[in-house]
């Protein structure tokens, strides 16, 4: 029998796959009541169900899931898309997705960047590889120093959008804060193609570029770029610094 808690874990996850279900078409609407249904009856939710008001949200859970097996975030928000069969999201989802990034921006202001992280990937859970999105919770782990896990955010950005800008030199503060210049350089210049008459891209990739001939500060490069990165990801990623202003959308 299962326990209390792990009902109400599986209670959210149900609540989840029925909800996608009512959301899509056939075949995946079909498929995913059928799992709902199976776990309804594994867990016993059909006697007894767990109080709805104490339990813990899905995105609660899946994050508790995806943490304990390693997944990387992004592949984790892009499989929360593939639960949903691929359907495109309702109008409802997108409001919602837009509030929760809304409200992300906010605490990414006020300095409370866990909690932007957080609301972030609320609004991916809504919404998967949504470029913004994942582009300003880049900028929230930035702000955490969470600098590799940041990258991953980037690149799905860029992935899902090319031409998004921002997104681009968020790649590039990520690099420049890892030290891997050569990297650096190449995200702004990418930046510096789709947006020309931006000044603020171009004293950027100047500075990257004086710094990787060497006519600038080396900062951490000398390190080398596979180097810092496997200092980064065994470092903690809890200790405050002084970023470069990073831009909301």
């Amino acid at each position: 029998m299962a326990s209390f808690q792990e009902r109400r874990a599986m209670a959210a996850v149900v609540a989840h796959l029925t909800a996608a279900a009512a959301a899509g078409g056939p075949p995946a609407a079909a498929d995913l009541g059928s799992a709902a249904d199976a776990l309804s009856r594994a867990y016993d939710l059909g006697a007894e169900p767990p109080a709805a008001a104490d339990a813990p949200s899905f995105l609660t859970v899946w994050e508790a899931g995806t943490t304990a097996l390693g997944v990387a975030p992004a592949a984790a928000t892009s499989a929360v898309g593939d639960a949903n069969g691929g359907a495109a999201p309702t109008d409802a989802d997108i409001a919602a997705a837009e509030e929760l990034k809304a409200q992300g921006n906010d605490a990414l202001l006020r300095k409370d960047y866990p909690e932007a992280e957080r609301l972030y990937t609320a609004a991916l859970a809504r919404r998967p590889g949504t470029a913004v999105y994942l582009s300003n919770r880049a900028a929230a782990k930035i702000y955490q120093a969470s600098f590799v896990d940041a990258l991953d955010d980037c690149k799905a950005a860029i992935e899902a959008e090319p031409g998004f800008v921002r997104a681009h030199e968020r790649l590039a503060s990520a690099y420049r804060h890892l030290g891997m210049v050569d990297e650096e350089v190449a995200a702004l210049q990418d930046a510096a193609a789709l947006d020309p008459a931006s000044t603020k891209i171009a004293s950027a990739l100047a500075s990257a570029v004086a710094r990787s001939t060497g006519e600038g500060p080396a900062g951490n490069s000398s390190v080398g770029s596979r180097g810092v990165v496997m200092l980064a990801a065994a470092c903690p990623t809890s200790v405050p610094f002084s970023p470069t202003p990073l831009w909301l959308v």
